[in-house]
């Protein structure tokens, strides 16, 4: 598991769930908030894929189908909030098994951001300071999105 470079970019996938059409393009801090399972990885990463090796496409086949929003972030930027990184992770499909493939390579994670000894209030600003690094990906647009 080793640190991605400063200047890659990764994506989030992300789902409508919680949000209004008008603020589709708009990452929400709840979109950084490690899952469930997330939170069985150790240390805990919260999902992201390298857009060099993984295009939205393949990241988008390889993710819960609620998950039709993309994000960008720079790996500079997620390190200059003190606290996260960026790491390459070997991606593990809901068989279990290790998937190897040009695809699951870009695989990744952000540690760092689950809530840990950190106050809620803490926690919530360090989730808000992450999503207002994202940038929506426009090739993600869904019908949840129909103006994006």
């Amino acid at each position: 598991m080793g640190e991605l470079p400063d200047e890659k970019v990764v994506r989030r996938l992300a789902g409508p769930s919680e949000r209004f059409v008008s603020d589709c393009p708009k990452a929400l801090p709840s979109d950084f908030e490690p899952s469930s399972k997330d939170k069985a990885h150790t240390p805990v990463l919260v999902s992201v894929w390298d857009v060099a090796l993984t295009t939205l496409q393949q990241a988008e086949s390889l993710s819960p189908p609620a998950k039709r929003l993309s994000f960008l972030v720079n790996v500079t930027e997620v390190r200059a909030l003190k606290g996260p990184n960026v790491y390459y992770d070997t991606y593990v499909p809901p068989t279990g098994a290790p998937a190897v493939s040009p695809r699951t390579g870009g695989h990744a994670g952000i540690s760092g951001l689950e809530r840990g000894a950190r106050t809620r209030p803490e926690w919530r600003d360090l989730l808000a300071r992450m999503s207002e690094l994202a940038k929506f990906e426009p090739e993600s647009r869904t019908l949840f999105c129909p103006s994006a």
